[in-house]
Formats: C-alpha cells, structure tokens, sequence
C-alpha cells in the first residue's frame, strides 16, 4: 500500500508529509549499486559516532563488558504493561529466521531484548574482529535489514510507476530529487512565500490587514517558527511546500493554485480566519488593528488543531 501511496503522489505531482531519506528513495527506485554512496554516517549518525567510531578507536577492553556481534531488533528496554501471555523472541536470532512480506504467522510474540546475529559463527566483537563487525553492520542497517520492506513497497510502486519509466528517472532524477519531489521542501521561505501570494475580494498587498497577516508570518519566524507550517496546512492541506517553492502549490485537489488571502468583509471583525484548501484560500476579516489580527490567527491554528467538541465552549484567551 505504500509503495501504491507513493507512486499516486509522483503520479499526480501531489506532496505528502512523507519524508522519505534519499537512500530509500535509491534502493526503492532502483538506482545502481554502483550509484548509491550512503554510508552508516549518513543514515544514522548518532550510532555511527557513539558506536563505530568509538570502537574503531579504542580498544574493546575499554568497554568494560562484552559487546556481541549483533544488532538490537527492538528497544532496550521492555514495556512494563506487556502482556505476560504474549511469548517473547530468543535472545538471539539469526538473519534467515525473518518472516518475508508475503509470509503469515498467527504467533504474537514480544521483541523485547532480542538481536540479530550479524555473521554465522560468530558470537563476540573483539580487537581482531571489530572492523568487520563495522561492515556487517553496515550491511545490515543500510541494506539487509530494510530489503523485506523495500520490495514490498516496490512492488506497489511497481503497480502505479512501470519498470521502464523508473529506469529513465535514473537518468533524470537524483535519490535527493526524488525524495523532494514526494514530500516537498521542509523549510518554508516567507520572502518566496509573499511573492507568490495572491489577493483577491477587495485586499491588495498594501491593505492592512495583508500588511498585518505578514508582519504576524515574520514574527513567528522569529520567534515561534513552528506555527508556520501549521499554517501552511491549515490553508493548503499540506506542511511541505513542493520542490519548486510556492509557485508551485496544490491545493488539496491536487490542482495549482497560489497562496491566496481574500477580503471576508461578510465576515464580524471578531471571526477567525476562514480557510478553503482546495484552492489555498484564505478568508481574512476586517481586522481592526495588528493585536486583534494576531490574536485571531493564532486562535485560528489553535482550533483548527483540536477536536471539535475541544474546542467548543472555550473562553477566548
């Protein structure tokens, strides 16, 4: 079903809040062995510092226990509400004794402190074995570990994006511009964000109350810069802004449309903005003033991101 997600998004130019790392997108797509160069560091660089690096440069002794040659399957530590009745794996698993995507299996069982064997015979990192250990790890979290999950979303993607056309991607597209293209840009630019901007129903860019939705944008840049993709989804139906910038929004129909902001004279000066995502419009009252714009629109995400039942009722703040 992913892999179908996926290929739909590509497909019909939508954007999905869906960040997919460009590894992924290489391996997923096809690209050449010889063309991919991501490396643990890149991946997951947390474990590659205070894991491979520091066993690369001391010896094992310094450890002060002893480090088997296997990858944690699950979280360190176990839930304290599992369920006494569920079976838990054994301590130690060997890569073949995974259950492939198309396989079924009626037994739960808890994770819990259960690890991959990495290599067949072999238990224990130690001084002479380290550097190869390093390797099989490598392996494991870039390639073997995730080829179960890879070719079950191929073969979803496979059903929307044929073989032929993936393959001329390769010579077009980058992993990197792949993955950009699905989920969009993650940093949103209000400089490029204003430029693209439309007004209609009366407003103009000198308006007031235009002048004050983004002087409101810029102060949360500054100061609260998450607001700013709330407010994005709250007008567009989506976060991520596609490759090209807000010349390039879709709307939630799928269709281009740009940022619109729209006189809502119909509207008391004390609503909250109106939004319509299928063309990323935004109805904005006739404000009175800078507070009042900035207290609606703050309200406006608030609400907008609880329930519907949370919301109501409540006092103004």
């Amino acid at each position: 079903i992913m892999g179908c997600l996926i290929g739909l998004a590509l497909w019909q130019n939508c954007t999905l809040d869906l960040p997919l790392h460009p590894h992924l997108c290489a391996l997923l797509f096809g690209f050449p062995s010889e063309s991919i160069t991501t490396s643990l560091a890149d991946m997951d660089p947390e474990l590659h510092r205070h894991k491979v690096q520091w066993l690369l440069a001391n010896p094992i002794d310094e450890l002060g226990v002893e480090l088997s040659f296997s990858d944690p399957l699950g979280p360190e530590e176990s839930p304290s509400d599992a369920d006494e009745e569920v079976q838990s794996l054994p301590s130690f698993l060997s890569r073949h004794q995974r259950l492939s995507g198309d396989s079924s299996s009626t037994v739960l069982m808890r994770v819990e402190n259960s690890e991959v064997l990495l290599c067949d015979g072999v238990t224990t990192v130690t001084d002479e074995n380290k550097h190869r250990f390093v390797e099989f790890l490598e392996r494991w979290k870039l390639y073997e570990g995730i080829s179960d999950q890879i070719n079950a979303m191929a073969k979803g993607l496979s059903k929307v994006l044929p073989g032929d056309l993936r393959q001329e991607m390769h010579g077009l597209l980058t992993p990197l511009e792949i993955a950009q293209l699905l989920s969009g840009l993650g940093t949103l630019n209000v400089e490029d964000w204003e430029t693209h901007t439309a007004y209609t129903h009366g407003l103009q860019k000198e308006s007031n109350v235009v002048r004050w939705f983004w002087q409101v944008v810029r102060d949360w840049a500054n100061s609260e810069e998450l607001l700013l993709p709330q407010l994005l989804q709250f007008v567009t139906g989506s976060a991520r802004v596609p490759v090209g910038g807000f010349s390039e929004l879709v709307g939630f129909n799928g269709a281009k449309h740009a940022f619109t902001l729209a006189g809502a004279n119909h509207l008391s000066k004390q609503a909250s903005p109106v939004a319509h995502t299928c063309i990323c419009t935004l109805d904005m009252p006739p404000y009175p003033d800078l507070d009042t714009c900035r207290h609606k629109m703050t309200q406006m995400l608030r609400l907008g991101r609880s329930h519907f039942d949370e919301g109501a009722g409540q006092a103004e703040t």
